[in-house]
């Protein structure tokens, strides 16, 4: 373990290991940390990561080691190996970074893997990096960083800017107070917004979903349906395709319309201009603003408000 004066690493043991019957360890620990600490940095394979805003002064972390299933071939020893995991997790700080991460001896690693659920304070940059393991990350104020393979990605109440590079992740976030970058090959991509933060997905099929849209947005997918739905502050473009894109304006919305479908429609309503128009239609909503591009190859353009 590291030593660091920025992190008071008195890590506390605040229960002693437990083993079911399902050969399945569990730990908690609590690191004190000063204001010098800013980022926590977390790091498994086939484990879960959930981390949630805790108090301010120590981050608080509940740890599960589990034998491997699957087809993995175990050594005789491995509940032993999954026990010491649990008796010394590998939890450790340099820097400006609290790193919990996977065992560092192969063996073990090969046995076992170790999920985490983190109390952290809300203040504090977060970074995942998994296989496959669920993620949840939820009410901090940090940017979050998540890298992963496949799993099921979660987030609610995230002040910061995200950033979610996955291969089949499906992704849902609510109540987003910044900007998501999402860069994914396919999986459905849900997310609302409650401040001014917008989107940057590339993507090459899973269905889009955004709602309370205002920043600076930006999507580029083969054939995902994208549906928008929010009052653009800044300039939207979004290329498909074969999907269909659909734009839900709100009511004092304004902005520049340029949207096109090349082999199909272009429907509107309550834009001034209602009804159906061959391939392209450029117009200006309310009173004119930001540029909103509206690209389909071969899908339905619908713009409404």
């Amino acid at each position: 373990m590291k030593h660091n004066l920025a992190i008071g690493w008195a890590i506390a043991a605040l229960s002693l290991p437990a083993v079911s019957f399902a050969q399945t360890f569990t730990f908690e620990r609590t690191v004190p940390v000063t204001a010098a600490v800013t980022r926590i940095d977390v790091t498994t394979d086939n484990g879960s990561v959930r981390v949630s805003a805790g108090e301010d002064d120590h981050i608080v972390v509940n740890g599960t080691v589990k034998l491997r299933r699957g087809g993995f071939v175990l050594p005789v020893e491995a509940p032993e190996l999954a026990k010491a995991v649990a008796d010394k997790p590998p939890i450790s700080g340099e820097g400006n970074t609290v790193f919990l991460r996977q065992p560092a001896d192969r063996m073990t690693r090969d046995a076992t893997y170790v999920s985490y659920d983190v109390r952290v304070p809300a203040r504090l940059m977060t970074q995942v990096t998994t296989t496959s393991g669920g993620i949840s990350i939820a009410a901090v104020a940090g940017a979050v960083t998540i890298k992963t393979s496949s799993g099921a990605i979660e987030l609610a109440g995230v002040k910061g800017d995200i950033a979610i590079s996955s291969s089949s992740s499906g992704i849902k976030a609510t109540d987003l107070g910044g900007a998501l970058r999402v860069d994914n090959t396919s999986g459905r991509i849900e997310a609302t917004f409650n401040g001014a933060g917008g989107a940057s997905l590339k993507t090459d099929s899973g269905e889009i979903w955004l709602t309370g849209l205002r920043g600076e947005t930006a999507i580029t997918t083969q054939s995902s349906k994208v549906t928008l739905q929010g009052s653009p502050a800044a300039p939207w473009r979004v290329t498909t395709g074969s999907g269909v894109i659909t734009m839900k304006a709100d009511a004092a919305a304004s902005f520049n319309l340029d949207a096109t479908s090349e082999t199909s429609d272009v429907k509107s309503s309550g834009l001034g201009v209602t009804g159906t128009v061959k391939g392209r239609l450029e117009a200006p909503v309310g009173k004119g603003g930001p540029v909103v591009t509206l690209r389909s190859h071969s899908g339905q353009v619908r713009v409404e408000r």
